[in-house]
């Protein structure tokens, strides 16, 4: 199994091997830079999803089988500190359909939301 991550975070590409590994014996992860089509900080579900369909599709080839691509927004959150909840969309292209997943949310730190 060849698969190529639409990213060259470490953190995204080691995420996917380690998943990705539990459900294939023989596999080859690698990864390109691609245009997530969306700004450096997505926002709101639309933004965020389309950002990781795009670098799934991006990244997905004719030397691979799978692109997978993960992209990091904030959804408008109430009764929240900042107002925003950090979720991370997963899309996994296979040349034909996407497969979505999302991570369990959380809110930055006040701290960290002033630098955003």
């Amino acid at each position: 199994m060849k698969v190529r991550v639409g990213s060259q975070n470490p953190v995204k590409i080691q995420a996917t091997e380690n998943v990705l590994k539990k459900i294939y014996d023989n596999l080859k992860v690698d990864s390109a830079e691609v245009d997530s089509g969306v700004p450096d900080q997505p926002i709101g579900l639309h933004q965020t999803i389309k950002g990781a369909i795009n670098r799934a599709k991006n990244a997905y080839s004719q030397y691979v089988d799978l692109g997978v691509g993960v992209e990091s927004g904030l959804l408008k959150t109430p009764h929240t500190i900042t107002g925003y909840i950090d979720l991370q969309w997963c899309a996994i292209f296979d040349g034909e359909k996407v497969t979505l997943g999302v991570s369990a949310g959380f809110e930055y730190p006040h701290s960290l939301w002033k630098k955003c």
